[in-house]
């Protein structure tokens, strides 16, 4: 209600009460509680779609990599399976700009390559990161948010082989003919979530045993106590993600030993291979999954670990598998 106050001259002055002023500060501030989490959900879900988006890109061009070659793209020589990618990514002048000669198992190969593999891409970054690679060693190299599945198990004679992309170095190149569990049930690719070297995130942060084994006396064993840090400490000069360029754990591959949002871990002393370098992102409660077929679907970090095991490898006899 406006009140009026008899001025001197005879005229009134407008106002408002002090209990109306508070009610209008208190209405307005209800309105905006409401509206910015509705607001942020709506940026989320486009952020989300276009992480999504990202993925199915990178299925396109694994699609039109391997109708050229009848073969996927591999990893090799230290050059990640994203640099394969490149052209059928609309990317020709930066793959034109790699000198594939020079192995990047080296110095001389990063120092030969060095404007490509650190130019930032943004269809390999997730709009939804809050944070990626920051500090050590890889901290001016261009990240990825999304990795290749390598497989699931533990090897202990070198690189995992049941996985769609692995290591030429380790064993024969694949085609859709290998994938004997079906393209639609086999994971080629996931988000996951960066990080920088020492993290104490358990989502970002690579973390190793300090229990004085360098290899896991069971499977089983090293996954439960890696899902729960039980021994395990942040690793000074490892991260994930910090290089879509480089092929291997930390750079752009992970494994399904864990299910989404699970902590990242290694064995003191031990080849990465024995290790749960898991998938994740910023959405809630999971992360999309691009298949072999092409489709993407989140997978949700509550997923059984048999399942995310499945869904791993191209040849474990699961077929039909359900993720609701």
């Amino acid at each position: 209600m406006v009140h009026r106050a008899r001025r001197g001259g005879g005229s009134y002055l407008a106002g408002f009460t002090l209990i109306e002023v508070l009610v209008t500060v208190a209405v307005i501030g209800l309105l905006a509680a409401l509206l910015i989490p509705a607001v942020q959900a709506a940026r989320e879900a486009s952020r989300r779609a276009l992480c999504s988006n990202h993925l199915k890109q990178i299925g396109l061009a694994i699609a039109n990599y391997a109708s050229i070659q009848n073969l996927y793209p591999q990893g090799g020589n230290g050059f990640s399976i994203f640099t394969k990618l490149l052209p059928a990514l609309e990317r020709q002048p930066d793959y034109d700009a790699i000198n594939f000669d020079l192995a990047m198992t080296g110095p001389a190969g990063w120092y030969a390559n060095g404007t490509a593999a650190n130019s930032r891409i943004e269809s390999f970054i997730c709009p939804s990161e809050a944070a990626g690679t920051g500090g050590g060693p890889f901290a001016e190299r261009g990240p990825t948010s999304y990795a290749f599945n390598a497989g699931v198990g533990v090897d202990r004679d070198g690189p995992l082989k049941n996985g769609p992309f692995s290591d030429t170095l380790y064993r024969k190149r694949l085609s859709d003919a290998h994938v004997r569990d079906g393209t639609s049930n086999t994971v080629a690719a996931a988000e996951w979530r960066r990080g920088a070297p020492g993290s104490t995130d358990p989502m970002r942060g690579v973390f190793t045993s300090r229990r004085g084994y360098t290899i896991p006396p069971s499977y089983s064993q090293s996954l439960d106590d890696c899902s729960g840090l039980q021994g395990f400490v942040p690793k000074p000069f490892a991260s994930k993600g910090e290089s879509w360029f480089a092929h291997g754990p930390g750079s752009s591959t992970y494994n399904h030993n864990l299910p989404p949002n699970s902590p990242t871990c290694e064995f003191e002393g031990a080849m990465p291979f024995y290790s749960a370098w898991s998938a994740g992102s910023e959405h809630p409660r999971g992360n999309h999954a691009l298949f072999l077929d092409g489709h993407t679907s989140f997978v949700k970090e509550s997923v059984p670990r048999q399942t995310w095991h499945a869904l791993g490898s191209i040849s474990g006899g699961e077929i039909g598998i359900r993720l609701d």
